[in-house]
Order: structure tokens, then C-alpha cells, then sequence
């Protein structure tokens, strides 16, 4: 299940707050929805432009509460969007946020100006507080960038599942010894260590 009501902009900007400066969307804004072709993903009607004027402007949708019995605590989750640059090479980051600090490392959108293309950012749900999709700029003066079809939640089902076909192909040991170090100078793996 989606977190994010208004993952998709279809019906307006609720629930996401810019901190952008830029003046590179429509009205001459740092944050709006967008209905114009190619600035959204088909069969929406709409996406959301993002422009920022200095490094460190973020866009951020609202807070997402954690609670002990809603399954989600402990769980790997996952936020993520679809973005497209208008041009340039985009640097923004998206994450996880608990409003203080990142829940993962923030990852670098993968920037296109011809197509869409989805960077996701996996995390673990804490026990309690609150969980927000955060993007941000790195760079001063970043392209603009578009964003749509965004997602904050279980990453099993999204982008995550179990590999039932896995089998065990084989185990090592190190034994705990004193001193023990295996120097090796063939260039190849095909030789044994030494013994030590």
C-alpha cells in the first residue's frame, strides 16, 4: 500500500512543501502541478515541477506516522519517484526522512531529459515516530526537474520480494586461530592458500 495519498499530483500539490527558490515553473514558481504533455507520465493527467535555486532546497511530503501494530516497524520500506530532467544533468537526492535526520543514504537521481526514470531508496521502518519522502537539491542552480508516480512504503511487492528458487551452493569457515593470515601471490584463484 502506498503512503502517499497524492503520490501521482492528479488533483493538485497537497500534502508536499517546497523550499525551492527557483522560478522555473509554471507561474514562475519553484513548485507546481504540471499538466503539460510530456511533463507527466501517460495515463495520468498530471505531474509536478520542481525547480531550486541554491543546494540544499528540499521538497518533502507530509509525515507519515509509525505505530507499533500497523506491521510496518522493523519492515524494509522504500521511497521512490519517476523524475525527468527538463535539461542538464539533474543531481538531486532522494531518502527517507524522520524530520531530523535521513533513514538511509540519500540517492542520486538517475537523470534523463528524454525519458522517465524511477530512483528508489531503500530504508528500514523505525518502531515509532515518522517516515516523509524527501528530495533535494545538491547542486546550486539545479535543472529543473520533473516528478511523478511517487511511492513511500513496504518495499516487499514494490521493488523487493522473496527468490523462493534460492538454493545453497556452498559455506565457508575461518577458524577463530591466533595469527592466522593466508598470503596468496599467484594471480589467479585456481590455487590453494598456503597452509599457516
Amino acid at each position: 500500500t502506498n503512503l502517499l495519498s497524492n503520490n501521482s499530483f492528479e488533483g493538485a500539490t497537497t500534502s508536499w512543501t517546497s523550499t525551492g527558490t527557483g522560478t522555473g515553473c509554471s507561474g514562475s514558481t519553484a513548485f507546481a502541478r504540471t499538466t503539460t504533455n510530456g511533463q507527466f507520465i501517460p495515463p495520468g493527467v498530471a505531474g509536478a515541477c520542481f525547480d531550486t535555486a541554491v543546494a540544499a532546497e528540499t521538497l518533502v511530503y507530509a509525515a507519515v506516522t509509525i505505530n507499533a501494530n500497523d506491521g510496518l516497524a522493523g519492515r524494509n520500506g522504500v521511497v521512490s519517484c519517476s523524475f525527468r530532467a527538463a535539461s542538464g544533468t539533474a543531481t538531486h537526492t532522494i531518502t527517507a526522512y524522520d524530520g531530523t535526520n535521513n533513514l538511509v543514504t540519500p540517492q542520486t537521481v538517475t537523470s534523463s531529459s528524454t525519458a522517465w526514470v524511477r530512483t528508489s531508496a531503500h530504508f528500514i521502518f523505525p518502531a515509532s515516530g515518522t517516515v516523509q519522502l524527501r528530495i533535494a537539491s545538491v547542486a546550486s542552480n539545479e535543472p529543473v526537474v520533473y516528478l511523478d508516480d511517487c511511492y513511500l512504503g513496504l518495499a516487499e511487492g514494490f521493488n523487493l520480494s522473496q527468490v523462493s528458487q534460492a538454493q545453497l551452493v556452498g559455506t565457508l569457515v575461518y577458524p577463530g586461530t591466533a595469527s592466522c593470515a593466508w598470503a596468496i601471490t599467484q594471480t589467479t584463484y585456481a590455487a590453494d592458500f598456503s597452509a599457516d
